[in-house]
């Protein structure tokens, strides 16, 4: 119900999809080992223009999955766990050598919604429990904010704290929801506002962001992975603070 609801209520899809290696396709497994391998996408040729043509474009649609690792993506790796992503990617332009802003979810959310880098809109400090999450600069301007101006509907709905009210990355949504839910609640939610938005005005074009948080579970890597671990030189530097 949700991919069917999906694919024929949005005509642009933008996904933000974190860490730039790919692996070989082969491996089919959740948790099977990848081979990672550097993307080399193709330049594009001098006047040939990036995004198609936006004339038959009314409503946009924005997916985000935090830490979503690329060789976990059919295109990318690891055939037949992500076929409803995949059947988006075959069929859209697709930046296949996009890297993220930064390490972590608040500097690299706030630099694909504004388009600035954290250097830019200043320091992002690790946050411990319990701390305030910084605010982006007041007045910043994002894509909900942009295409709010242009007479879009907007809409966010975050199942991550970082991308909200708290860090005011919902500057310029009409209506903004956190649901720290997993995906399948948070998809059900997200499309039946999507339904609503539809029927409260199916003239005025919407923009809706839903930003996913499933894979940011704590990583316990292999064994294999630890071996030497103890042999490592020791770092120079406090890396926790």
């Amino acid at each position: 119900m949700v991919n069917q609801t999906m694919a024929h209520t949005f005509s642009l899809l933008c996904a933000s999809l974190l860490l730039g290696l790919a692996c070989r396709p082969a491996q089919q497994g959740l948790f099977d080992d990848c081979v990672g391998a550097a993307l080399t996408g193709e330049e594009s040729k001098v006047g040939t223009p990036l995004l198609p043509q936006t004339k038959s474009i009314k409503n946009v649609l924005m997916l985000s999955i935090d830490t979503l690792r690329t060789d976990r993506v059919g295109r990318y790796g690891c055939d037949k766990l992500s076929p409803f992503l995949d059947g988006l990617l075959e069929s859209g332009t697709v930046l296949d050598n996009h890297h993220s802003c930064s390490s972590w979810t608040l500097p690299s959310a706030t630099c694909v919604l504004t388009g600035q880098s954290p250097i830019e809109l200043g320091d992002f400090p690790r946050i411990r429990a319990g701390e305030k999450i910084p605010d982006i600069p007041e007045g910043t301007e994002t894509l909900a904010s942009i295409l709010s101006d242009a007479g879009f509907r907007t809409m966010l709905l975050s199942a991550n704290l970082y991308i909200s009210e708290k860090s005011q990355l919902d500057f310029g949504y009409q209506k903004s929801m956190t649901k720290t839910k997993p995906a399948k609640a948070v998809l059900n939610s997200f499309v039946d506002e999507i339904d609503l938005l539809r029927e409260e005005d199916k003239d005025t074009p919407w923009f809706a962001h839903v930003h996913l948080i499933d894979p940011h579970t704590p990583y316990s890597p292999p064994d294999s992975y630890l071996e030497g671990l103890n042999a490592l030189p020791e770092i120079a530097w406090d890396l926790s603070s």
